[in-house]
């Protein structure tokens, strides 16, 4: 194992309590004696065999430990530590150290990097935050590839996301929920204005703060709303968390403009006022057949504590048609500010966005004839008798979400392919660092090559995998002789 690794693997389990430093001490004492001795044991193992820690325990730091081993090294940064991961990478607390500052790191995964479309999609992501600057937006500073790794060095936001804030609190009170929506409403009119479309806003790309202000975080998905290919920000559309995209972009559509994002701001809000999103089910297909035939709740008939004000707000923002939408984050703003001030609102109230046409009226009685003419006889329709027309609606709609749901099917198919990939990319290296960490438990790692050999069957990756489980059998026989030799007397 490499020296950095096992740093890290100690620095975490200092830092969470999981060993005190007069441990540390003696493990290391022990690994040198045993180094001395010419046994090649880890401090991990020393740990393990002193009975300090559970090989389980000791899994999950090792792994908590991987982004802040040796293997990360970004010339001009001190990473620090690592404070979140995702997907494509991780994202490291750094010193930038010619400028003397705090940054957040973002570091793309050896996954990730070997996949040409995620790393073009990296390199759009830099280009796309550099160009915007507005206060409600993080900053990028740098971007760069160094020691094999892509990065890129972004403004360091000391607080939670919107989403971790609501998981601890609950439903946020309406003022701050407004004001938060008001913040990242001014960051999508800075961004449409240069013809940019996040299409991820959600309360995980809403960063807080200490003073409160949100800032719109994670533009990885952003689009050039003109001239731009799509085949590199289609990557990963339908992979996440379905519950604030569009009905536009959960049809696959292509041409898409600032109303998307008002209407993801839109579930964002509802989020935040409820703790809930508008829509759910087990499957991401069916909840984005919701987007786009249901209709969403009424917001103060979740929270009745909600003014009538800003569920009007909510319900204009969440419209099916993009043009009943607010047309531009300016309207938006426009009546966001009038619910914290009351000032009348461009959203519809209730009763009229509930309306679907004309209110019928009874049947209308034939003229009166004048004296002495003679009398017109209105021709009736003849009765019908087929099937009533509620039941043509239903039976229209269900036909509607069957057809949503195969092409969003179809469409997440290619998806999976790609998770799967970066799933067999994340196993094989856990699988080898494991055999590394634990030569002799030549078992458990004949069982995990074996397992990963089935599914590289036809790939690139069958040699690869089979080569380390020729080393994992080796290892086994090898052992196996060694003890039949010591029997022997």
């Amino acid at each position: 194992m490499a020296v950095q690794a096992e740093e890290a693997f100690i620095r975490i389990a200092l830092r969470e309590k999981r060993l005190t430093q007069e441990q540390v001490e003696e493990c290391r004492r022990i690994h040198d004696e045993l180094s001395e001795a010419g046994i090649k044991w880890s401090l991990p193992q020393v740990v393990q065999e002193r009975g300090l820690l559970s090989r389980k325990e000791i899994r999950r730091i090792l792994k908590a430990g991987q982004d802040e081993s040796i293997d990360v090294k970004i010339n001009g940064y001190e990473i620090i530590r690592r404070v979140g991961r995702g997907g494509m990478g991780a994202v490291f607390m750094a010193k930038q150290v010619n400028m003397n500052r705090t940054v957040a790191l973002k570091v793309l995964s050896q996954a990730a990097m070997s996949n040409t479309k995620f790393v073009e999609r990296f390199q759009r992501e830099a280009q796309i935050v550099a160009s915007l600057r507005d206060k409600n937006i993080v900053a990028a500073f740098d971007y760069g590839e160094s020691n094999g790794w892509h990065y890129m060095a972004m403004e360091f936001v000391e607080g939670l996301t919107v989403k971790k804030l609501v998981n601890r609190t609950g439903p946020l009170p309406e003022e701050q929920a407004v004001r938060i929506a008001l913040d990242v409403a001014s960051a999508l009119k800075h961004a449409h204005a240069q013809n940019i479309i996040h299409r991820d806003v959600k309360p995980g790309n809403i960063m807080l703060d200490p003073d409160g202000v949100a800032k719109l975080c994670d533009l990885g998905m952003a689009k050039l709303s003109e001239g731009e290919d799509g085949s590199i920000t289609r990557i990963g559309t339908t992979i996440g968390t379905p519950y604030y995209m569009s009905p536009e972009q959960a049809r696959g559509e292509t041409e898409l403009d600032g109303r998307t994002d008002i209407y993801s701001l839109g579930t964002t809000l509802f989020y935040m006022l409820t703790g809930d999103v508008p829509f759910k089910d087990p499957s991401s297909a069916v909840v984005m057949a919701k987007h786009i035939t249901a209709d969403p709740p009424w917001l103060a008939d979740v929270n009745s504590s909600l003014s009538d004000d800003i569920s009007r707000v909510v319900a204009k923002m969440l419209a099916k048609n993009k043009q009943d939408r607010y047309a531009n984050a300016d309207e938006l703003m426009h009546d966001l500010e009038a619910v914290l001030e009351g000032g009348p609102l461009i959203a519809p109230p209730r009763w009229v966005s509930k309306l679907e046409g004309p209110v019928p009226s009874g049947p209308v009685p034939p003229p009166k004839a004048a004296p002495g003419a003679v009398p017109v006889t209105t021709a009736q329709p003849p009765a019908t008798t087929g099937v009533p027309n509620h039941v043509v609606v239903i039976l229209a709609v269900g036909l509607m979400i069957a057809i949503v749901t195969i092409l969003l099917l179809i469409q997440q198919k290619s998806d999976l392919r790609l998770q799967n990939e970066m799933l067999f990319t994340n196993s094989f290296a856990v699988a080898k660092e494991q055999a590394e960490l634990n030569p002799a438990d030549y078992e458990r790692n004949i069982q995990r090559f074996e397992f990963l050999l089935r599914h590289a069957k036809g790939t690139g990756w069958e040699q690869q995998v089979k080569d380390h489980l020729d080393r994992a059998r080796r290892r086994k026989e090898q052992d196996e002789a060694a003890a039949k030799s010591k029997k022997k007397p």
